[in-house]
């Protein structure tokens, strides 16, 4: 089980008395990384104090009052919670309410002592929130202690500190602590079957998770058995999220030319269809310059016209369970790509 930490995603944080513009940049990456979080379990963590706040060691040092219980600024992020409420893989924790810890210092003991309870079921700890300067730092650090052995980061693009300077310092601490910082960034990949694009890709490093699906269609909600028949306009596409701390959009382009004839229309390989066309699709407008950069380049290594779509992502639907991580689960089942591909992608090094 892996577990996913939201510290203090409040209203007096985000956009209240002590908020930022960078919190709220936070807010909806949070938002969005809840929403597409799976089987994963989502704890928040909810700075709670009373009246006497100003009277109060913090409230002495810090005297902007702030997160007064029940209070609106108080309230967890609405957007950030409905995230949560409506993801179909919530887990409830029974004995919490909405799997909030209050707390009303920095770091959270009652959260700890959780997580070490169950400490043999869990994978890995995900933190994301603010401010990463004060409490998810403080938060970071006290599980970091509690449990060294397991693995624990912190999503750069889900914090924000009480200042940006203060923001990368506490990262900067964090990676001295052995907390590994992570900056999330997505990119879609449409390169013939999805089974073998998807097997390659998560051999490299730097990538830190990857789904299948079906990306640029005419319709909603497509079943593998309707894009197959090429009436659909779907791609069929890989979800590439990847670290930008270790591996750039450009190493990922040049990972795909390595697996794609780029100049082969609705097809690679033995499969033919316009479902098999190859394409890149952003969700970053920026990413487009890049990538039609990196499309010119390549055109300089072949005659024929290079045909890679660079398209913004226009939708993308995730195909069944059974098509998620297919040669995991079925080891030499078949693949368009050549077997010496994939012990190229296990030895491939970040310069």
């Amino acid at each position: 089980m892996n577990v996913l930490i939201v510290v203090d995603m409040q209203k007096d944080f985000i956009d209240g008395t002590l908020g930022t513009a960078e919190a709220v940049a936070a807010a909806g990456n949070v938002a969005s990384r809840i929403a597409s979080s799976r089987s994963e379990l989502i704890l928040f963590t909810q700075d709670t104090h009373s009246e006497d706040y100003l009277t109060t060691p913090e409230g002495i040092k810090l005297p902007i009052v702030h997160c007064i219980e029940d209070t609106p600024g108080w309230q967890i992020d609405s957007v950030v919670m409905d995230a949560w409420r409506n993801n179909p893989d919530t887990i409830i924790v029974p004995e919490l309410v909405e799997n909030v810890f209050k707390k009303s210092v920095f770091g959270s003991v009652d959260l700890v002592d959780f997580l070490k309870s169950r400490q043999n079921e869990i994978g890995r700890i995900e933190i994301v929130g603010v401010c990463t300067d004060i409490c998810v730092i403080s938060n970071a650090i006290m599980i970091k202690n509690a449990m060294p052995h397991i693995e624990i980061n912190v999503n750069a693009a889900c914090c924000a500190g009480v200042t940006p300077k203060g923001h990368q310092e506490a990262l900067n601490v964090m990676r001295a602590c052995h907390i590994d910082v992570v900056t999330p960034k997505e990119i879609y990949l449409a390169g013939g079957c999805f089974w073998g694009v998807e097997k390659y890709f998560t051999l490299l490093p730097g990538v830190l998770e990857t789904n299948v699906g079906f990306a640029n269609g005419n319709t909603e909600n497509p079943s593998y058995e309707e894009v197959y028949t090429g009436s659909t306009g779907f791609a069929e596409t890989i979800h590439v999220v990847y670290d930008a701390e270790q591996i750039d959009l450009d190493f990922i382009l040049t990972q795909f030319y390595n697996i794609i004839d780029p100049t082969s229309k609705d097809r690679q390989g033995p499969d033919v269809g316009s479902h098999y066309r190859t394409g890149v699709y952003y969700t970053n407008p920026a990413d487009g310059d890049i990538i039609a950069k990196s499309l010119g380049n390549l055109q300089k290594f072949y005659d024929a016209p290079v045909v890679v779509e660079n398209l913004p992502l226009r939708n993308y639907y995730k195909a069944d369970e059974y098509h998620q991580k297919y040669l995991d689960k079925n080891p030499g089942g078949y693949c368009h790509i050549l077997p010496e591909k994939f012990q190229e992608a296990k030895e491939t090094a970040v310069k």
